[in-house]
């Protein structure tokens, strides 16, 4: 059960980050919202993965090196999903989409404003 857990989280929160990538390139609705189910899920299956580590080791879940960054990634998704939840808003702030709007332009060579259109709503 555990290691079906696990992919199950891996999968989901995989799924999730594709989701707001996409979200941020194109600014569809329902994109964001299937990044946030998708995180969502991803929780649910990592609680559960997490339970599971720490009834087999009869100990908590943090008890050693790996628990401790699971619990932390744990800990991560979850104040991310309630800030989402609270300010009710799917996009990075300004200073993150200057940068990653610079990082594309960069990397893929264009040089002009149409390339970075679909970032230019968050400025």
């Amino acid at each position: 059960m555990n290691r079906i857990a696990l992919i199950l989280t891996a999968a989901a929160y995989l799924l999730s980050f594709g989701c707001y990538m996409r979200f941020l390139n194109t600014g569809r609705e329902l994109i964001g919202r299937l990044g946030t189910l998708f995180l969502a899920l991803g929780l649910v299956a990592h609680d559960f993965a997490l339970l599971e580590r720490s009834r087999g080791l009869h100990t908590v879940p943090y008890h050693d090196l790996y628990g401790s960054m699971s619990l932390f990634g744990w800990l991560l998704a979850l104040t991310y999903l309630g800030l989402e939840l609270y300010h009710r808003q799917r996009s990075c702030r300004s200073s993150w989409c200057s940068f990653s709007r610079r990082t594309l332009r960069r990397r893929t060579g264009c040089r002009n404003r149409i390339c970075g259109e679909p970032f230019s709503r968050f400025m």
